[in-house]
């Protein structure tokens, strides 16, 4: 395991802390396969534990127009409540399982929010391409079963009747059964999975790159559940056989027990406290963290959840404190405050607002609970940003870029593009091709004038060179930022191929660096650090993580 040391206000602190992903969802579009991967990446650990998720597929019908949505959420713990979903072209649905026809070709950013009873909220986002009617949509997972074993499971959108697999290895080895299980030596794979179907002529392509190791499979994780009183039962979820576990509970102390039993904590003073299970045997071991929060002074607990119109600026609050509460206290985050259980706020402007609800019960037990609300109208020209794989050229790269645009906004008269490199499109396209001369990470930002109001949006765009028909295995495609939102310290994973010299760089929304770090003595396998946050104040950062040929972006909030 890694262990490096940041410089932050002049002081020098350990990292130790260790974290893990649990889930990578990639969709490959087959308009650019193989050359344009979109990643939507989801972590657990947040304060409100792993327990709230959210997940979502879609099934398109035969025009390529509409869309089911599927919600696929869950939790072994709490009951999902309420649902709310953006469709990105300004209009949405609280509807579980809606079917929506959009109007026009392009791809859109779908939002997936979910409220459970507990209080807590999880949102999911992905690109959709419209006017794509392939009822075929191919995609995997994967896992090593045990040494040199790789069992594979097909997760393709198929139609019911006439499908066919084939799996390419990457070493020779093919396959036309559907989960196959497979012995390769440890290395790394480049797997491809080609679904196809008799009935309507479709076929599809998904591909992944797979590392193999000499040391089995373990997969840790757990449950949390909390009494008032500041005890906690840790059920011990690992999917592992003959192990033993370690529990780190972030105060100081230690268990270890054989087997998966679950065990009981008690914390002396409330808190956030990063719980750490390491699972182990002859063939593996993997490590879980989650934070959990620890409120042992107070009978009462603050937490709302929010929604927002189609406008994107009247926000919708739900109290979901628990308690005998008899006041309410919010905090909009605009200077203007409200004393009502469950209100409902109109923002006058884009941007993104620090929400705080502060609660009171009859025996005088006072909660605050905060959380970061983005409020967007749909007027504002979000875009999305792709390679342009018609042309790879040189050491830089060209992009495609194109604005969300809702038609019942009117007619712009101005459409002025800042690509972050110095140059400028003034042409009114809401679709440019720029090339940059080389690779990284670029704020990009749009302006548009539509009658009277000016509207704009700007986001961090990481510009990578594309492959010119040899699969290069990525040195930086599994780096995991955790937890997200951060609160006093944020974890970064990087699971390298190979050793390698790497560099840690943190930003604040307006482009200035804040912390920069060279890491010179990494090495093949995990290796994790720590960035401690606790002199910096709540709001988005973005993270950027180099090496000598590539150069990857994450963003993360620190809500407090």
């Amino acid at each position: 395991m890694l262990m490096c040391a940041f410089m932050l206000s002049k002081q020098e602190i350990v990292l130790n802390q260790k974290i893990k992903l649990i889930i990578m969802k990639k969709q490959i579009y087959s308009f650019l396969r193989k050359t344009i991967v979109l990643f939507v990446l989801v972590f657990a650990g947040t304060q409100a534990n792993a327990q709230c998720n959210a997940f979502f597929y879609t099934i398109p019908d035969s025009t390529g127009y509409g869309f089911q949505f599927v919600d696929s959420s869950g939790s072994p713990v709490f009951t999902p409540v309420s649902w709310f979903w953006d469709f990105g072209d300004g209009t949405s649905s609280t509807q579980q399982n809606p079917f929506h026809t959009y109007n026009r070709t392009g791809a859109v950013q779908v939002c997936h929010t979910v409220a459970y009873s507990s209080g807590c909220t999880a949102t999911i986002c992905d690109s959709l391409l419209l006017g794509n009617a392939n009822p075929c949509l191919a995609q995997f997972n994967w896992y090593q079963s045990g040494t040199n074993l790789v069992q594979f499971t097909d997760m393709s959108q198929l139609p019911s009747a006439g499908n066919s697999w084939n799996w390419d290895f990457g070493n020779g080895i093919t396959s036309s059964l559907r989960n196959p299980q497979i012995s390769l030596a440890p290395g790394a794979y480049y797997v491809c999975l080609t679904v196809s179907n008799a009935m309507t002529s479709c076929q599809d392509t998904y591909c992944d790159s797979i590392l193999v190791t000499s040391s089995g499979s373990c997969q840790a994780s757990f449950n949390v559940q909390q009494s008032p009183t500041g005890s906690i039962t840790f059920v011990n979820t690992s999917n592992a056989q003959n192990i033993v576990s370690v529990w780190d509970f972030g105060d100081g102390n230690v268990m270890t027990v054989n087997g998966t039993s679950s065990v009981s904590h008690a914390y002396v003073n409330p808190g956030v406290y990063v719980v750490c299970l390491t699972v182990s045997n002859r063939l593996c071991t993997d490590t879980y963290c989650d934070s959990v929060l620890i409120n042992t002074q107070s009978g009462c607990q603050a937490m709302f959840s929010s929604v927002t119109d189609s406008s994107g600026l009247i926000a919708t609050f739900t109290d979901l404190s628990q308690g005998n509460i008899t006041s309410w206290h919010w905090d909009f985050g605009d200077s203007t405050y409200s004393t009502v259980q469950n209100p409902v706020h109109t923002y006058a402007s884009n941007g993104t607002y620090n929400v705080c609800l502060t609660i009171t019960d009859a025996n005088g037990c006072r909660s605050t609970y905060c959380s970061n609300l983005n409020a967007f109208s749909a007027c504002t020209p979000v875009f999305i940003a792709l390679p342009d794989s018609s042309n790879p050229s040189g050491s830089g790269s060209t992009m495609l870029f194109q604005v969300n645009q809702n038609v019942f906004c009117g007619t712009p008269s101005i459409i002025i593009w800042d690509f972050g490199d110095g140059s400028y499109d003034s042409s009114g396209t809401f679709t440019p091709t720029h090339y940059f001369d080389t690779t990284g990470l670029y704020t990009i930002c749009v302006y548009v004038v539509i009658g009277s109001d000016t509207l704009f949006f700007c986001n961090q765009v990481n510009v990578q060179r594309i492959s010119t028909g040899i699969h290069e295995l990525s040195q930086l495609a599994s780096a995991i930022v955790y937890p997200n939102p951060a609160f006093d310290a944020v974890n970064v994973r990087l699971d390298l191929i190979t050793k390698k010299e790497f560099t840690v760089s943190l930003y604040n929304v307006r482009g200035g660096q804040l912390i920069k770090s060279i890491i010179s003595q990494s090495f093949s396998g995990a290796n994790i650090l720590t960035i401690p946050l606790t002199e910096l104040p709540s709001g988005i950062y973005y993270m950027k993580i180099a090496t000598d040929n590539e150069t990857t972006g994450r963003k993360f909030i620190i809500s407090r």
